[in-house]
């Protein structure tokens, strides 16, 4: 019955995006391409065999998107900035499959502006349905519905900060059960050789694991294909080293899964304004300065023979090397001369 509701509000969830995309276009025939409002008005008063496969191919291209980009995996632990990603990757190819469509259909009614306003109306629906859900989930959970029933597999220092996250974030609507460990301790289920007999007795939804990973290595895999064999979502924690500045990504390479840990930043949004911001300060200075650059290389090479730049290499991000270019201020031969001293 619980499957059957979510699949219901599954496919709710879906035809509301549909439904959102299908707004979008309709603006953005309105504003964007006027003369394609006639088009659309003529195609379901007297539809065509061109316009019938233009609009059920949009459709269903959307239906395939939308279905593709994990736009409705569980976004219980997914932060904010996921699912704007996610909606913008949607709404691009969305986009792309509209452009792709009139261009095969040979229009020349729509105008640049036209796939403009769709894009930016599709992104903002779209986003706002998440902010809506969002909002609704958060209060579901803090009044105890839409809750997961969890198991922590590790009593120590891991599992009982898992834990406490846990009970201090009840938005998240997680509901702790117990510790699977050989440890004895508080609230637990069992040992971790009873971890088939602990999912077969309670309701679990989901497992965290949380034990050491050099030690209990072959006791993790029992308890992920236990979990496997019963249906149940499997996390685990990813501090694995102890590490105090790494952040932990996780990944594919083919159908490998990759948990990567990054000391140094990223290229995240912060990483693009900084590069933005660098490269804009310097252009605006090299123009700025450029009279001066010039009289500054006029007066070495008129003052002094040998390269106007002094080039040298150095170590930057990631240890890759760049070359370096200054003004010579020295003899061309300098380097040299101070070998021999």
């Amino acid at each position: 019955m619980k499957e059957r509701i979510r699949l219901s509000l599954l496919l709710i969830y879906k035809l509301l995006d549909l439904a959102a995309l299908t707004f979008a276009l309709w603006l953005a025939f309105y504003y964007g391409g006027p003369l394609g409002v006639d088009y659309v008005r003529q195609s379901i008063a007297a539809p065509t065999v061109d316009s019938t496969i233009f609009f059920v191919g949009v459709v269903a291209s959307w239906w395939f998107v939308l279905s593709s980009f994990w736009l409705y995996r569980s976004k219980r632990l997914a932060s904010p900035r996921d699912e704007v990603f996610d909606v913008l990757r949607a709404v691009a190819f969305c986009s792309l499959i509209l452009a792709t469509l009139i261009l095969l259909a040979e229009w020349h009614i729509f105008p640049k502006r036209f796939l403009l306003m769709f894009a930016a109306t599709a992104f903002v629906l779209l986003l706002l349905i998440r902010v809506f859900k969002r909002h609704l989930l958060r209060e579901f959970r803090l009044h105890g519905r839409n809750l997961r029933s969890v198991i922590v597999i590790g009593a120590g220092r891991r599992g009982q900060k898992i834990v406490r996250q846990i009970k201090e974030n009840p938005e998240v609507g997680y509901q702790f059960i117990g510790y699977v460990d050989d440890l004895d301790a508080p609230e637990t289920l069992g040992k971790l050789d009873e971890i088939g007999r602990v999912l077969a007795e309670n309701v679990i939804d989901e497992v965290f694991i949380c034990l050491p990973f050099k030690t209990f290595y072959d006791r993790m895999e029992t308890v992920a294909r236990a979990a496997e064999d019963q249906g149940v979502t499997v996390r685990v924690a990813s501090d694995f080293f102890n590490l105090r500045l790494a952040k932990a990504v996780a990944g594919e390479i083919g159908d490998a899964p990759i948990l990567s840990l990054y000391a140094a930043p990223q290229s995240g949004w912060q990483m693009l304004i900084k590069n933005a911001i660098d490269f804009c300060a310097a252009l605006v200075m090299l123009i700025a300065l450029a009279p001066l650059m010039f009289a500054v290389a006029l007066a070495i090479k008129l003052t002094s023979p040998g390269d106007v730049f002094f080039i040298q290499e150095r170590v930057g991000y990631n240890k890759r090397l760049f070359k370096m270019f200054k003004f010579r201020t020295m003899a061309a031969d300098a380097a040299a001369r101070q070998r021999g001293l």
